[in-house]
């Protein structure tokens, strides 16, 4: 920098440098208006994936008995639960609201506890659990900014992670046909899967700017043809559609009871649900921004607290809770089109879905292949931005234990359940959550894990031939068990390289040993280097060549303006007979 930074000038570069950046493959960013020959596409798609799993309120009313118009009126109310949930994720009033576009769905997390309410109270006992769940969401909300020492980066990024590897099981069911009750192949299912998927694909890998747009909605087309073709969508199907009105009034249920025995089901859901939430928001930022640094769990707060307000009055006009949706997430990525009208738009459009019923027979009888190749194309996207968020940082032993067996624990949530099945019920639910695992352990192993890092560390080197390398190495080794950003730590490594350098060929230190201090606090990166000898000059230009030729002082001066180019800011003093070079990072 031309002059060291501070004051006004300093606060001026921090929020220049958290500005938000649109990045390269996002054609409509958080803040941009989407013309209608965009929208249209864009939003079918959307309310196609956020649609899929609302043949989980017809399985709760099948629980008690319900007849298909008690369960079409179920879905319908879902349908507003879910609208006034989306724009209530995007709005940014104070406590309210993230500002991005992260769509809520129906409540998955929340399925089993509602199942337990449903079987053990009926639908009023449902509602009255999912009015109290997200008042607990809502409580929780406010302390996630008061405990970010739980949620560093990496563990962000494997919440990422496993919140599409969560995803992974049902899409391949979908695709290949089976489930609980059914092991074998449907090789038609796999058929329309498989074609749907390489669809998808060749025109989002090979088509122009347009063909991309319409990949996954042309995907969902020929998928449905294939599926008439092939038997899975039948005349019955058809008929089931023409037989529902075009318009009809959502009937609400005002009814609500507790049983204190239901709490813990839906707090582990809660808990579950806030972690999926917390992995979503952090690809949303990232997405949006290609200056992100680090999570923003205030604005991750805001957005819990947003579904938390959602999932009560879910409760409270009569359906299920909400989640934020992952494959909407991911779906918006591989669009390009992340800007938050989109929510207005995907909330539009679901409240009136309620008030037509067709409209919602339409959604219910999409095959289940063409559903899976949907949610894994938007997985994959998803699964990738987690790594990429891990790996923005830098990871020693103990940061690669917390990712790895994390990881490990979680995914043999999927891949061997029957050892959880034998855990204690109260328990169960949050055993058949990989996310939850994943996100619980991480945070165990990184409390854990902490003990021993000194967030400030000082090593005394002598100038010589291998002080240049023993400095990197104490600079790599801090930087990684801090779990430090690349970038900053290499920027602050150059700066002390330069000044061993030049202290070395300068004989700038008269008694040849240097003291190097380093701190850490997530924001900051501050290095303090202490010698006896010649102070170094920092100045606000770089020498010219006639200068370097002619001024044996010169060179000294080009180290010290190299030295300001590396830091954010920089200050050179002299205290008790000790020079003094103090460098600050912004993290």
């Amino acid at each position: 920098m031309a002059k060291a930074l501070n004051g006004a000038a300093f606060r001026e570069f921090r929020q220049m440098d958290k500005a938000e950046k649109k990045p390269i493959n996002i054609r409509y960013g958080i803040y941009d208006k989407i013309p209608g020959r965009v929208a249209i596409p864009v939003v079918i798609q959307q309310i196609v994936v956020l649609s899929m799993d609302l043949v989980l309120p017809v399985l709760l009313i099948s629980m008690v008995g319900g007849s298909r118009e008690i369960a079409q009126n179920f879905v319908s109310v879902m349908m507003i639960g879910i609208g006034l949930g989306t724009l209530l994720q995007v709005l940014h009033k104070r406590v309210i609201g993230s500002g991005y576009f992260c769509a809520e769905e129906t409540g998955f997390l929340y399925y089993q506890a509602s199942a337990l309410a449903v079987q053990a109270g009926g639908l009023p006992l449902l509602f009255g659990m999912t009015t109290i769940a997200g008042f607990f969401q809502m409580l929780l909300s406010r302390i996630i900014p008061r405990i970010r020492f739980l949620f560093p980066t990496e563990v962000a990024g494997l919440m990422v992670v496993m919140t599409g590897v969560a995803g992974i099981a049902p899409g391949v069911s979908a695709i290949f046909g089976v489930d609980d009750l059914k092991n074998t192949i449907d090789s038609s299912s796999m058929v329309v899967g498989l074609i749907t998927i390489m669809i998808m694909v060749s025109l989002s890998v090979w088509g122009n700017s347009s063909m991309r747009q319409y990949a996954i909605l042309a995907g969902i087309i020929v998928g449905y043809v294939l599926s008439y073709v092939l038997g899975i969508f039948n005349l019955d199907h058809i008929r089931q559609l023409a037989a529902a009105p075009y318009i009809a009034m959502p009937v609400m249920t005002m009814e609500w009871s507790f049983d204190e025995r239901l709490l813990l089901p839906f707090l582990v859901a809660v808990i579950c649900s806030t972690l999926k939430t917390m992995g979503n928001l952090a690809t949303c930022q990232k997405t949006n921004n290609t200056n992100w640094k680090r999570i923003d769990l205030k604005n991750v707060g805001n957005g819990v607290f947003a579904e938390g307000v959602g999932t009560s009055m879910c409760g409270i006009l009569g359906c299920m809770g909400l989640n934020s949706s992952s494959g909407s997430v991911g779906l918006s990525i591989l669009n390009g089109v992340t800007s938050r009208y989109l929510a207005y738009f995907v909330s539009s459009v679901f409240v009136a879905m309620a008030f037509c019923p067709k409209a919602a027979a339409l959604l219910a009888i999409m095959p289940s292949p063409v559903m899976g190749a949907v949610l894994l194309i938007n997985l994959g996207y998803f699964i990738i931005e987690g790594f990429q968020i891990i790996v923005s940082r830098m990871l020693d032993e103990r940061k690669i234990f917390v990712v790895g067996l994390s990881m490990v624990l979680g995914l043999s949530v999927d891949l061997v359940p029957g050892i959880y099945a034998q855990f204690p019920v109260q328990f169960q639910s949050l055993f058949k959550s990989s996310l939850a695992v994943v996100s619980l352990t991480a945070i165990f192993l990184n409390l854990l894990f902490r003990i021993g890092i000194k967030q400030k560390n000082v090593i005394v080197l002598a100038i010589g031939t291998d002080s240049t390398e023993k400095a990197i190495e104490f600079m790599e080794a801090n930087g990684a068990a801090w779990g430090a950003r690349r970038e900053v730590i290499h920027r602050a490594s150059s700066a002390i390289i330069e000044f061993f350098e030049t202290a070395s060929s300068l004989e700038l230190v008269s008694e040849g040993k240097v003291r190097l201090e380093v701190s850490f606090d997530e924001y900051n990166v501050a290095v303090k280097i202490i010698y006896n000898g010649f102070l170094v000059e920092l100045p606000e230009r770089r020498p010219t060549e006639e200068e370097l030729l002619n001024d044996d002082n010169a060179l000294l001066r080009l180290s010290g303006y190299l030295m300001r180019k590396y830091a954010n800011k920089i200050t050179a003093y002299i205290e008790d007979e000790n020079c003094i070079l103090q460098f600050h990072f912004e993290h």
